[in-house]
């Protein structure tokens, strides 16, 4: 009977460390496939990241669906940040309210810094532009929403570079139809 007791729990011993190593392993692949996650600081970034990557890697969206205006990041979106292998949003100009947890992040990239998009002002109720105001809706114009796709695509294959091609292909793509569409605009 002693002999069955100690077979059964060095049985079980073994289970357990087994189970254990599969525990790691799996938590190193998850944390490996998390490192290639790319978050975006809003919604439209969100659409055409998802877009770039036809959803193959599903851009980290930390600003949620209708919460447009973020007082204040949370823990989440902290954590969101941090292990992301980058996070990407216009930057301080256009998102003053997520400076303080991006500006010094250092996976962060500010799209407004790298001064490739056209700037409109902001316009009154009769269409007439106001002096000195900037539209912080920059994905608006047609050639803003493809420097920006062929931006993302270009952060997506740093993040996941086993799927550059088909993320240049499918900027190309959206950047096509971009062009075709804009002439009725």
């Amino acid at each position: 009977m002693n002999a069955v007791f100690t077979y059964s729990v060095r049985s079980l011993i073994t289970l357990q460390r087994l189970l254990m190593t599969g525990l790691i392993v799996l938590g190193t692949f998850t944390l490996n496939a998390q490192a290639a996650t790319v978050s975006v600081s809003n919604y439209p970034l969100f659409l055409l990241s998802e877009a770039v990557t036809e959803a193959r890697h599903q851009p980290i969206d930390y600003c949620k669906r209708g919460r447009w205006v973020i007082m204040v990041v949370s823990a989440g979106d902290i954590k969101a940040i941090k292990d992301s292998k980058f996070v990407v949003w216009f930057g301080e100009p256009l998102e003053n309210n997520l400076a303080a947890s991006l500006k010094t992040a250092p996976n962060a990239i500010a799209l407004f810094e790298f001064d490739a998009f056209n700037r409109h002002p902001l316009r009154d109720v009769k269409g007439d532009a106001i002096a000195g105001t900037l539209d912080p809706h920059i994905w608006l114009d047609p050639e803003n929403a493809k420097a920006i796709t062929r931006a993302l695509a270009v952060i997506h294959s740093h993040a996941n570079p086993q799927y550059k091609d088909l993320y240049q292909a499918n900027a190309k793509k959206i950047c096509t139809a971009t062009r075709q569409r804009s002439y009725c605009i």
